[in-house]
């Protein structure tokens, strides 16, 4: 069996092109590519690809479970060497999302690990300690991994890095509508003034005021004329 090779720089390969079992070398930037299939090739990883991923701790993978479903799974791009320590860091490319409550992370089979929230004093509570769920979008999304314990238990935890729109959603979904509002508990307001006559919300301090300081402006007068006659006079 002849082994096929194509070689030019990076910008001119075109994946497209590649037969089963085919080599392409792109001079330029020192790699090499191998064809499953017609618009199916894989870079192989070289040695100084894994000496400076591992270095690094930096991996990548994707994570193809329905958006509905809590435990995601993550396959990563090259496994090759990984262990799951303190410190890694993983881009995760999300094809679904996530809309489903208390998700997980379980990458190369490591084991369900909770994702906690990243920001400000919060960091490395439980998602779902702040928020009833957590949602983030397709795409790429960072996480940091903690070996250590976390109030909820757990033997390791994932903290998610950069943006997101939990805290944003959770106030959305319990705000106050503006139109026709069901406050709860003892909402209050200022007090207006007793003279306003204004669409200002009446407080019950505003009430008992108008009500003291009320004073009418006429008086009636009822005279009696007899014979069932009774006269009403305002002044």
């Amino acid at each position: 069996m002849a082994i096929q090779m194509r070689r030019g720089n990076l910008v001119n390969y075109d994946e497209d092109k590649m037969l089963p079992g085919e080599f392409a070398v792109a001079t330029d930037e020192k790699e090499l590519y191998i064809a499953f299939g017609t618009g199916d090739s894989k870079r192989v990883l070289t040695e100084d690809d894994a000496v400076t991923q591992t270095a690094q701790n930096i991996w990548t993978g994707k994570c193809e479970t329905n958006s509905n479903t809590a435990g995601k799974t993550v396959a990563l791009d090259d496994p090759t060497g990984f262990v799951l320590t303190d410190g890694i860091v993983i881009m995760i490319d999300f094809q679904q999302g996530n809309y489903a409550t208390h998700p997980t992370l379980n990458v190369e089979n490591t084991g369900a690990k909770e994702i906690v929230y990243q920001t400000g004093s919060i960091s490395g509570l439980p998602i779902y300690a702040i928020a009833p769920y957590y949602e983030f979008g397709i795409g790429v999304k960072a996480f940091v991994y903690k070996s250590t314990v976390t109030v909820a238990g757990s033997n390791g935890y994932w903290v998610m890095m950069g943006p997101d729109f939990a805290p944003i959603r959770y106030l959305m979904d319990n705000k106050a509508g503006l139109n026709s509002p069901q406050f709860t508990g003892t909402p209050k307001s200022t007090t207006p003034a007793t003279n306003d006559n204004s669409i200002r919300i009446a407080t019950t301090a505003f009430v008992r005021n108008a009500i003291s300081t009320y004073s009418p402006e006429k008086t009636i007068t009822v005279t009696d004329h007899g014979n069932g006659i009774v006269q009403l006079s305002l002044t």
